[in-house]
């Protein structure tokens, strides 16, 4: 009996094509596992960010700040500066997991979005830790309408924050909640 070299041939082929489409599935698979763990990671840390203005009342401290400075025969003191300290680094698992965001499709903008809202948020805190360290009260009052306008800014920028960490965490958590099949073709 003579081989059948067109079936070996054929048998090598589809043996060649099954072991490629099983690899890519296995692939997808852990991209997909990958995926979803840095779903929930980054939404807990954008819920905990979100609590935390909350809790610390930060917008209700700023709106009472704001209503005071816009009173033009007001004199501003050293309590009309909004004084946070951040000691801690509140983005880290956004830094570490940053060269895998786009795991997560078309929700990677929004992400990024949130965190570059919170960090620029940062900067005019850090803006106002060194107006307050060479603040005297003739300073603040010449300084009271900028810092005003800047609180009134801020304001509109935690308000960004409270709104879109609420709504894209609870889409990062819903896109945990998905299916891999609904993935392997999305």
């Amino acid at each position: 009996m003579e081989p059948n070299w067109g079936l070996a041939l054929f048998s090598l082929i589809v043996g060649a094509l099954l072991g490629g489409v099983v690899q890519a599935v296995v692939g997808r698979y852990a991209s997909f596992k990958e995926s979803q763990g840095i779903a929930a990671a980054l939404s807990s840390e954008m819920s905990a960010i979100v609590e935390l203005i909350e809790i610390r009342e930060y917008v209700s401290h700023l709106t009472s700040m704001s209503k005071r400075l816009s009173d033009r025969t007001y004199k501003p003191t050293h309590e009309d500066i909004f004084n946070v300290r951040v000691t801690q680094d509140y983005f880290r698992v956004f830094n570490e997991l940053t060269p895998k965001i786009g795991l997560l499709g078309e929700m990677s903008g929004t992400i990024v979005r949130f965190y570059s809202l919170c960090k620029a948020l940062l900067e005019d805190v850090n803006r106002l830790q060194e107006i307050l360290e060479k603040a005297t009260e003739e300073y603040l009052a010449t300084i009271r309408k900028d810092l005003l306008d800047l609180y009134q800014k801020d304001l509109a920028i935690f308000n960004m924050i409270v709104s879109e960490g609420k709504r894209v965490g609870e889409q990062l958590k819903e896109y945990g909640r998905r299916w891999w099949f609904s993935h392997l073709f999305s």
